[in-house]
């Protein structure tokens, strides 16, 4: 019993000596400081600022976004055109392709007779 006495004692000058009041010191844990948790309705309102910086934030961020998309929709329009002529040179050269065919075959036939240029 004399030493709580004592501690409680001594807690108290070693807070005071601190600069930190009593009656923030928690009863279970002597020298340290009360955790004061924020109560429910201070984070519902936190939230409700950030919503509202988020709102303000939004209509902006989202026309450039908007319009960023928009840019970027032509550009993948000119892509597909792009691609759309790659596919008619893939067709060409298929096409070439088809005749390199014809001329291994010529080549092959060349070579049943013998008169080759490899």
């Amino acid at each position: 019993m004399r030493f709580i006495i004592a501690s409680v004692v001594v807690a108290f000058f070693v807070t005071a000596a601190n600069g930190v009041p009593v009656s923030e010191l928690d009863s279970l844990s002597m020298g340290t400081r009360k955790v004061e948790f924020p109560s429910f309705n201070n984070h519902a309102a936190e939230l409700v600022e950030r919503g509202q910086t988020d709102w303000k934030r939004n209509p902006e961020t989202d026309v450039k976004r908007g319009q960023t998309d928009w840019k970027r929709g032509q550009t993948d329009w000119r892509r597909g055109q792009t691609d759309w002529r790659r596919e008619v040179e893939d067709e060409k050269r298929g096409q070439t392709d088809w005749k390199r065919e014809v001329e291994e075959k010529r080549g092959q036939t060349d070579w049943r007779r013998g008169q080759t240029d490899w």
